[in-house]
């Protein structure tokens, strides 16, 4: 609200001098006009100093609390998508040991098994 305000002042004290120049008698037209060229560059360099960085810092004041939102929104969902990564990993994790374990099976020599009734006392289970 402040930067608003202070904008106002800036844009009332600029259309005023443009006003002085536009209503001066044809006599004391070149004073004033001379008189608002001299101020708008007055005003110029003032701003370019500590009184402009002051004015930038207040009407920068909004979007400061807007960007804390914003960052803080962010934060959130950076939260939400490095758990969504570590779930996915994990799962990876999973998924890699079952493959692994597949891959043995596959691997490993036929082995012949024969139902237990079939069998005979003496056979050996392989």
């Amino acid at each position: 609200m402040k930067g608003i305000l202070l904008l106002a002042i800036v844009l009332g004290a600029v259309l005023g001098l443009f006003g002085i120049v536009v209503n001066a008698p044809p006599e004391q037209s070149k004073i004033a006009g001379a008189m608002s060229i001299v101020a708008l560059i007055a005003l110029g360099v003032g701003l370019r100093g500590p009184l402009g960085r002051a004015i930038a810092t207040l009407v920068g004041a909004g979007d400061d609390s807007r960007a804390g939102e914003e960052r803080a929104r962010l934060a959130a969902q950076l939260d939400e998508l490095m758990e969504e990564l570590r779930s996915t990993r994990d799962e990876v994790g999973e998924l890699q040991e079952r493959v692994d374990f597949a891959e043995r099976l596959l691997a490993a020599p036929e082995r012949r098994t024969v139902p237990l009734s079939d069998r005979a006392a003496g056979d050996e289970i392989r």
